[in-house]
């Protein structure tokens, strides 16, 4: 079985987020998923997931969840969650941190 790693950052707002994380995920193999959530939203707010084309490891079809409010109008914080191979782990951080994520780290 292959393990997967999980990458972790926070952006300044959520169209920041979702500018880096395009960009991963159109340069970076071994994307699973990607995930942004808007951080003022409430724990349970609704969560849309939306597949991307683009193949990812073992050819597993990668989805982003994209957390946001009705007005899709956010200027708040936003956390990032990237579920990748562990190959994929260096060159996710530097990806982050050259677009202005925050606290980029890999959590086991």
């Amino acid at each position: 079985m292959n393990s997967m790693s999980k990458v972790y950052a926070e952006f300044e707002s959520l169209d920041l987020a979702d500018l880096a994380c395009s960009r991963i995920k159109n340069v970076v193999p071994g994307i699973q998923r990607i995930s942004i959530t808007d951080r003022r939203l409430p724990q349970d707010f609704d969560r849309t997931t939306v597949a991307f084309v683009g193949q990812g490891v073992n050819n597993v079809q990668p989805y982003v969840t994209v957390i946001s409010d009705e007005h899709n109008n956010v200027y708040g914080s936003a956390k990032v969650d990237i579920i990748c191979d562990p190959l994929a782990v260096s060159s996710i951080k530097r990806h982050l941190i050259s677009r202005g994520g925050l606290k980029v780290q890999e959590l086991s």
